[in-house]
């Protein structure tokens, strides 16, 4: 193995600057801030027309047999 010696060269010309490297990745998202004052109220909407009103109080039974002679159907009437 060769003895290391010193350098004693003088520093020669700086060379032409190099072309810029690619990004990096993207870091870590950050802590979540704190949640904002709600907005002010908005207004309110026209009101839209009447819908068709399906609004009946039958009520219905239905039996498994209807022949095996047993009686067990409530009705409830709500008013």
């Amino acid at each position: 193995m060769l003895p290391l010696q010193a350098c004693t060269a003088t520093n020669g010309v700086p060379g032409i600057p190099g072309t810029p490297g690619i990004p990096g990745p993207h870091g870590c998202d950050g802590a979540k801030g704190e949640r904002g004052e709600a907005g002010p109220k908005g207004v309110s909407g026209s009101k839209g027309e009447a819908g068709a009103q399906a609004f009946s109080n039958w009520k219905q039974c239905v039996w498994k047999n209807i022949n095996d002679e047993k009686d067990t159907g409530l009705i409830k009437v709500s008013v």
